[in-house]
């Protein structure tokens, strides 16, 4: 195939080279394992070679010898212990301190080799001396560091065309040097062959961020926090940050890192999603400065959110390991790349968090993976946090139970380790004797441990009943229930194979109190698409009491949707108790509601929302819920998620399917997606965009298929590769958007500027979709219009489409011929030869229309003549009345 390799192939190559493992005191064979400290990167420069006083060997070799592939020693959590050690010289560490940019000097690590560098940079911030430096001769990826704060050194040389790296540390002139793997130290992965390495996590399938590309300002920025009182601090910052003294660049060098291309409503969805995978554990999850600041320095993490990845280009995030607990300033800031979709970004945060607390990835040994993507599907498809989470509902802490996992490191107990992040405490007894009383409508909980169970008592009336175990939104927990009597008789069990909640349904012949037990589960065949219940911790709510005799409590889980300008759907979690709700919009009443959804179709493009809903009984009406920030997409934005943005934009279906919309100058197309593991349809495919056809195919098929097509080789088209998540424009002069859904049931969808595409805005566009096998010369197997079967995409097997047909300036999935109080209308009326009236009007492809007439305009009944429905490519009807009397008639033209 002739096609760009897809980025999501170069960065599962690239998932490298930044995370790093600090230990502050000696280890040995016997697997003990102290606090660890964390680890450094630099870069190059120019000057005089200057060598220090000591002679012979700086790095003097211990008996084993570093192997790549050989077995490695483990510490008691199941991270690697380094390969060799030694002693380090203090006169090096002391000529470095002094040195200036562009001096010159020589290393000569473990192995003998020996190494030119020179020093690229100094800075000092915080109290720390930072010195860095770049080897001559070599890969500018390979680099040095060291560091001084008063009279404690550490270091590092890191080398990942040879997957090594050096550690320094120790203080008063003793001095240590250590042998690490280069991705014992970075966010880092060996490439194949095991002679270079690439850093950081891949970034997802090719997603557009909004057409607007706004980012969040301070001053929209919501103030967030989990555990306000904690000590240990994980800090979110979304609103830009220029990062100095740090170890990601060359001493005396900053990063200037813009804000997240976010919405509120998306800072808060990321700031949700990061707070549940870290419920278990006593930390604040804030988005607040001073949270930060005020911490002590090795209780803390500052994650930046930024589109700028110079730390790790091409990434989707970086950390160094063990960072957390580092008390070396320059080491507190790791990096998510993802900053425009809330579950992509979350995903990031928390697996290089991860790495800051020590662990590694989670990938496979069979197939080769260094990522694992996970398994299964709906809200139980699921993937480890330190493997890939992207792409599967239910991400979760693991310790490498799925079938072929290659590193079963216990992901909770290196995370609430000693130095790391205490246990939260436990909120509910764990026995009926401890139950809590529930006296309200909810109960609320959290599962901090595998083996936590929660136990609640209420007292009910008799009748049927159904409690309800909700797990928070966007939480890591899978839950069962059980209802029991005081006296130990079991009413109800529930733990649903395919949902994470669970609804318990029962009868009571007497007012009673029963006992309820809340446990974590996982879902069976953990070495198919199951897991344990390992991961299975985090909050949840219980409901289904009844009113209690009092209003309902606030709703929870309330999220918003952006379907387009002018139309937003706002969802909440359902409470039992309540009989309505009510929505408003910035305190302003909407709708009353009987469901748990509502969609605002009076919204404006650009605009920003708070949305709110209340709960009612007929003992009253809750509280507010928390606000659901939104932005409104501008008034031509279409929204990049995988699915259609309306069902009413689908104008071709003989195969293939065509969607197309035209909002300003910006056209809008979709059509299947291929999906990226060559099921289903196991083909690429193409949808094809001109303003002018050839007479006949005489352009080559792009991507080296079979065939020939009716267009000129310049203009536009949007491919996606079926085993791949590679997808993207071609042949594009303007800005585009674009977005590929994994699966072959969701869309590749598009959009282009028809006017920086074609100079002008047409007046109609040519389109097609067409399904190629997936090999070089692969032939047509699907195409929309439908084909002669020669392979070839002759002119009349594209798809006219007016773009005044296609028109949605109202931004609701109706295009306005569609409308009759906007350009839907008879646009033509004339006589024929034979003097019979002839009315044209504008048209949509596979709809029905009907012309009425009455003799009079203000009264009597509209006669019916035929229904008539427009053909696959038909835009324009016609209709003769060769009924037609000399008397004036009137017309009207309705869709039955």
């Amino acid at each position: 195939m002739r096609y760009p390799l897809p980025a999501i192939l170069l960065l599962a190559l690239a998932a490298v080279a930044i995370a790093v493992l600090w230990r502050t005191m000696s280890e040995s064979d016997s697997g003990q394992e102290p606090r660890p400290s964390a680890r450094t990167a630099a870069a190059a420069g120019p000057g005089n070679e200057i060598r220090p006083a000591a002679t012979g060997p700086l790095f003097a070799g211990s008996a084993v010898e570093h192997k790549a592939n050989a077995p490695r020693r483990l510490d008691e959590l199941g991270r690697p212990l380094p390969f060799r050690e030694a002693p380090f010289d203090a006169s090096l560490a002391d000529f470095l301190r002094r040195a200036q940019r562009g001096q010159v000097f020589s290393l000569q690590p473990f192995d003998g080799t020996r190494l030119v560098a020179r020093i690229t940079g100094r800075g000092t911030q915080d109290g720390v001396d930072t010195v860095s430096a770049a080897f001559e001769g070599r890969s500018e990826r390979d680099r040095m560091f060291l560091s001084w704060q008063k009279d404690k050194v550490r270091g590092l040389v890191m080398l990942p065309g040879e997957n090594l790296a050096y550690e320094i540390l120790g203080e008063d002139g003793n001095y240590t040097i250590r042998e690490w793997l280069y991705g014992d130290v970075l966010c880092a992965t060996a490439l194949a062959g095991g002679d270079s390495t690439d850093t950081g996590i891949p970034p997802p399938d090719k997603r557009a961020a909004r057409a607007t590309a706004e980012r969040i300002t301070t001053a929209e920025l919501p103030a967030l926090q989990s555990r306000p009182d904690a000590p240990h601090v994980i800090y979110l910052d979304f609103d830009g940050e220029t990062v100095t003294g740090s170890n990601w660049v060359p001493a005396g060098q900053s990063i200037v890192a813009p804000a997240a291309r976010m919405t509120a409503s998306q800072v808060r969805e990321t700031y949700e999603r990061v707070r549940r995978d870290f419920e278990p554990f006593a930390v604040n999850i804030t988005t607040v400065r001073t949270d930060y600041d005020k911490a002590d320095v090795a209780r803390k993490i500052h994650c930046v959110i930024t589109s700028n990845d110079q730390a790790a280009p091409g990434a989707g995030g970086v950390a160094y390991l063990n960072s957390f607990s580092s008390t070396w300033p320059g080491d507190k800031v790791c990096w998510s790349f993802q900053d425009y979709n809330a579950k992509d970004c979350a995903e990031v945060i928390s697996h290089e968090l991860g790495h800051t607390f020590g662990l590694g990835h989670d990938g496979r040994l069979t197939p080769v993976e260094v990522y694992y993507e996970g398994h299964g599907s709906g809200e139980t498809g699921w993937a480890p946090i330190m493997g890939i989470g992207y792409y599967r509902q239910l991400t979760q802490w693991s310790r490498g139970e799925y079938t072929s996992a290659n590193n079963q490191q216990d992901d909770i107990a290196i995370i609430s380790s000693e130095w790391n992040l205490p246990r939260a405490a436990d909120d509910h007894g764990d026995s009926s004797a401890a139950a809590t009383a529930i006296t309200g409508d909810r109960g609320d909980g959290i599962l901090a441990r595998p083996t936590d169970n929660d136990f609640f008592s209420i007292t009910l009336d008799s009748g049927s009943h159904t409690i309800f175990a909700i797990p928070s939104a966007y939480g890591n927990l899978d839950l069962e229930l059980r209802v029991e009597t005081l006296g130990g008789t079991v009413l109800a069990t529930a733990n649903p194979t395919d949902q994470l909640s669970a609804s318990a349904s029962f009868d009571l012949a007497s007012r009673q109190p029963v006992l309820l037990r809340v446990a974590a589960r996982g879902k069976p065949e953990i070495l198919g698409t199951g897991y344990s219940s390992y991961g299975s911790l985090g909050s949840y709510s219980l409901s289904g009491f009844g009113n209690q005799e009092q209003p309902p409590s606030a709703p929870i889980g309330v999220t918003t949707t952006r379907i387009s300008g002018t139309q937003i759907r706002i969802d909440w979690s359902p409470n039992p108790s309540a009989q309505s709700y009510t929505v408003y919009r910035d305190g302003t009443f909407l709708s009353f509601v009987a469901g748990t959804s509502f969609l605002d179709a009076t919204a404006r493009p650009s605009s920003t929302y708070n949305y709110t809903v209340t709960a009612s009984n007929a003992f009253g009406a809750s509280s507010s819920s928390a606000p659901a920030t939104v932005n409104t997409p501008a008034f031509d934005e279409f929204i990049m998620d995988g699915e259609p943005d309306f069902a009413g934009y689908l104008v071709a279906n003989p195969g293939m399917t065509i969607y197309a919309a035209v909002r300003g100058t910006k056209l809008y197309v979709a059509t299947w997606s291929p999906g990226d593991d060559g099921s289903g349809f196991g083909s690429d495919h193409f949808l094809f965009v001109s303003d002018a056809l050839l007479s006949s195919a005489a352009t080559a098929a792009p991507w080296s298929k079979a065939g020939s097509i009716a267009i000129n080789s310049s203009k536009p088209y949007m491919a996606g590769e079926s085993t791949s998540t590679y997808a993207a424009w071609s042949n594009v002069k303007g800005p585009t958007s674009l977005a590929k859904g994994r699966l072959n049931s969701k869309v590749m969808e598009g959009v282009i500027d028809l006017v920086a595409e074609f100079g002008s805005l047409p007046a109609d566009v040519y389109v097609a979709a067409v399904a190629y096998g997936t090999s070089d010369g692969g032939t047509i197997g699907s195409q929309a219009p439908a084909g002669n079967g020669n392979n070839n995409l002759e002119p009349g097997e594209f798809l006219r489409i007016p773009v005044r047909g296609v028109a949605d300036a109202k931004l609701n999935g109706t295009y306005d011929i569609l409308d009759a109080a906007r350009s839907f209308a008879v646009e033509q009326t004339r006589l024929d030869t034979l003097n019979r009236r002839v009315l044209r009007w504008p048209v949509v492809p596979g709809h029905a229309y009907q012309v009425q007439s009455r003799s009079t305009l203000d009264f009597g009944s509209w006669l019916p003549g035929p229904t008539q429905t427009a053909g696959s490519a038909q835009w324009e009807m016609e209709f003769t009345d060769t009924n037609a009397a000399v008397l004036p008639m009137f017309y009207r033209v309705i869709r039955p």
